[in-house]
């Protein structure tokens, strides 16, 4: 087998191999698109429940809780924090005190943390 070809069976396996790898990504990503799909639909008939019946949507309760991102046993102060926080402004960023990565100032929120350290920043709301 001449070099040429060999060259070019290499250069057909490893064109073979990463769109085997691109199918495989999109395979997982379909996935987790579907998972997703799946919390929001769970979200919203817990809404709609919660419209029908008249009662108060329980934000720290699954699965609004999850969708937020909460710990098991949140409060509901917890909750509405992180709600707030999904929905604010970013209007600036500061330095964190403890690494100095840059953190977003959110609008109405005076205690920014830190995503990389977990240090919190006071700030004037």
């Amino acid at each position: 087998m001449s070099d040429s070809i060999r060259r070019h069976d290499a250069r057909a396996v490893a064109s073979m191999r990463a769109a085997h790898q691109g199918i495989s990504d999109n395979i997982q990503s379909l996935a987790e698109v579907r998972q997703e799909l799946e919390m929001l639909r769970r979200v919203v008939r817990t809404m709609v429940y919660a419209q029908v019946s008249g009662e108060a949507l329980a934000l720290h309760e699954d699965p609004v809780s999850t969708w937020l991102g909460l710990p098991v046993g949140a409060t509901p102060e917890q909750a509405m924090e992180r709600l707030l926080r999904t929905q604010a402004k970013v209007v600036g960023t500061s330095a964190c005190p403890s690494c100095g990565a840059q953190i977003q100032d959110l609008e109405g929120i005076a205690n920014e943390q830190c995503q990389w350290c977990g240090a919190r920043l006071e700030q004037e709301g």
